[in-house]
């Protein structure tokens, strides 16, 4: 599937950027945020790649399930694919007009990632403020084009999907920033990968800068 391979291949130019500006390994400078905390308890410790940007993301959850995290733009928090090089756009094979979207946003208590889906494309994928829905239903996201899929995790170990469908709200994109905020309703999955035994509200908001001057062209 195209959208897998697409994230395999954004992984391998991240981690390659990541190695040309310091150890994957290290935190850099603001790390990933203050420690969270999941249902009153501390989270588990999680390593940082390099710290870029200056740009940061939050997340708070609310519920049967309650989390919250602060973190620091790193290497591995935001792929748009307006700010990549030439060169790297061809290393995704990423056509003319052709767009994708990757944010992570991990915390020591969890992670939100969202992703764009398969067939992106400028009309689609702007770049300018615009609202998205991330639909419900779906493990792995499930979006159809113009949409935002979202992945969450909790140190719980439990299984987490969109239940009710959610919003993606880009309010800045211009140049080199990318801001926003996101809202969305999930259900924790039963042993029988159906139920579900308890709904969480998650919100938050990011907002990052492309990291220029490592591959990337920001303007």
């Amino acid at each position: 599937m195209r959208t897998a391979r697409l994230v395999t291949a954004v992984v391998a130019v991240l981690l390659g950027l990541s190695a040309c500006s310091g150890s994957a390994s290290t935190p850099g400078p603001g790390g990933a945020g203050p420690a969270a905390t999941v249902n009153g308890a501390p989270g588990v410790s999680l390593p940082a790649m390099p710290a870029v940007g200056g740009g940061s993301c939050k997340v708070s959850v609310t519920g049967d399930a309650t989390a919250s995290w602060t973190a620091s733009q790193d290497m591995s928090s935001v792929m748009v694919s307006y700010w990549l090089s030439p060169s790297n756009r061809a290393v995704l094979a990423m056509k003319d007009g052709e767009e994708s979207l990757i944010l992570n946003c991990k915390g020591t208590g969890g992670s939100v990632n969202f992703l764009s889906p398969s067939g992106t494309t400028s009309a689609t994928f702007p770049r300018s403020p615009k609202s998205y829905a991330i639909p419900a239903g779906g493990f792995l996201g499930g979006a159809d084009t113009g949409q935002i899929s979202m992945l969450f995790n909790l140190d719980d170990k439990a299984i987490w999907k969109v239940t009710e469908a959610g919003t993606f709200n880009v309010t800045t994109f211009d140049g080199g920033k990318f801001s926003g905020t996101f809202s969305v309703k999930v259900g924790k999955v039963g042993d029988d990968l159906t139920t579900i035994v308890g709904t969480a509200m998650i919100t938050g908001s990011f907002d990052m800068a492309c990291p220029s001057g490592i591959g990337y062209a920001c303007s």
